[in-house]
């Protein structure tokens, strides 16, 4: 096992060397690459993210899905494949029974899941990617519960800024520039882009979680991100 592979060179030496496994944050910086727009799926799929944190009802939300043929596709599959789907009933063929079967949570978690244009839970683990983000988002969404637990869109807030806090790093571009472009809402885009404010401060936390930051708590208020001693250990399943 190689350990602390900063960078794809020294995970390519690893390799080289017969390294069967390592450990590091080398997937997570991104390779210069040609500079591409942000693809109108994405925006579409962050205008349901927004729909869904909002608690949109389920007119919108079913509006947003209908602009997206082939996310409708795979939502019906899923809904078919759930578990609050009665097998006895005829197959799922609406978006209103689709939505009724999944339930607006676990729709927000798929979304999330194709930001990085995968779609299946189960197999998260494989790309170590999509799992330090998956990581980071459920940390920092119960991080968000266990300080504002009244706030059920601030928790969600905190999700998905988790997983953007990523994105970046299969798009080629350095996260302040792929943060500005994307439609997200004053608060969240100061958390990706400089760690501000209280979503920055919950992002931080969770990146001294893994090692890779120091952490500076500017308000008594969010002291228990780090403070309460069951946060660091007890949080992530």
């Amino acid at each position: 096992v190689a350990e602390k592979v900063d960078d794809r060179e020294q995970w390519q030496n690893a390799i080289d060397w017969g390294c069967d496994m390592v450990q590091g944050f080398y997937f997570s910086r991104p390779q210069i690459m040609e500079t591409r727009r942000l693809v109108p799926d994405l925006g579409q799929l962050m205008d349901l993210l927004n729909l869904l944190i909002d608690d949109a009802d389920d007119h919108r939300i079913i509006r947003a899905l209908s602009g997206m043929p082939v996310l409708v596709a795979q939502l019906l599959r899923l809904a078919n494949c759930s578990g609050n789907a009665n097998p006895k009933r005829t197959a799922i063929a609406s978006l209103h029974h689709a939505l009724a079967a999944i339930g607006t949570a676990r729709l927000f978690q798929w979304c999330s899941l194709l930001l990085y244009n995968h779609s299946d839970p189960e197999t998260v683990c494989r790309d170590p990617l999509i799992a330090l983000a998956t990581q980071r988002a459920s940390l920092m969404l119960r991080l968000a519960m266990f300080g504002h637990p009244q706030e059920t869109a601030f928790a969600q807030t905190a999700y998905l800024t988790g997983m953007l806090s990523l994105l970046h790093v299969i798009y080629g571009r350095e996260q302040e520039e792929f943060a500005d472009e994307l439609p997200i809402g004053a608060a969240m885009k100061a958390a990706l882009t400089g760690r501000r404010g209280t979503l920055g401060e919950l992002l931080s936390a969770a990146e001294v979680f893994e090692g890779r930051r120091p952490v500076v708590m500017d308000t008594e208020e969010h002291a228990w991100a780090c403070a309460d001693p069951s946060w660091k250990g007890g949080l992530i399943r």
